[in-house]
């Protein structure tokens, strides 16, 4: 684990208790994006670690919004930043890893992706309701424990969905 607090060992689902640095971290990613980033792009803290006092996989997750036809020359500025473009998912994903462990997910949304008003909405939605913010929390620690980490993603998806009125 860096300075950061952040590094997730492949292969593992391994939450911990949410963790200050993780701001400060999205910040200095926030300014070394920038110079990289279309000026009219705009970068969102989403996932887990961007929840006050919601354990999470020690992972940054940011979702970088511009337009499509930005997307080829920003891809180019992000693998030049250390981003490794891992294709389709959730808007384009690109990763950066530190000594063999995950650190950062990076998903580049056109500004009208429905994804990206549900990453939003969900933040949002856990940041204000304690109670489905503990839900939630007690389900991933849960999910952590007994399934593969290839299916925890997908085992997260009822409460996400009822949270979102799906």
């Amino acid at each position: 684990m860096s300075d950061d607090g952040l590094g997730q060992a492949p292969g593992r689902v391994d939450l911990m208790p949410h963790d200050p640095r993780w701001a400060r971290a999205f910040e200095t990613e926030t300014r070394r994006l920038a110079k990289v980033m279309p000026p009219e792009a705009w970068l969102h803290h989403i996932g887990s670690a961007s929840v006050p006092d919601l354990a999470a996989k020690p992972i940054l997750d940011l979702a970088l919004v511009a337009r499509p036809e930005h997307h080829a020359a920003l891809s180019v500025g992000l693998e030049r930043s250390g981003y490794a473009a891992r294709g389709e998912r959730s808007g384009l994903l690109f990763i950066k890893t530190r000594n063999g462990r995950r650190t950062h997910n990076l998903h580049v949304y056109s500004p009208d992706a429905p994804e990206l008003g549900e990453q939003i909405a969900f933040r949002d939605r856990l940041r204000a309701d304690r109670t489905l913010r503990d839900a939630y929390a007690a389900l991933k620690t849960d999910l952590a424990r007994r399934v593969p980490r290839g299916d925890y993603a997908e085992a997260k998806g009822p409460i996400i969905r009822a949270a979102l009125g799906r």
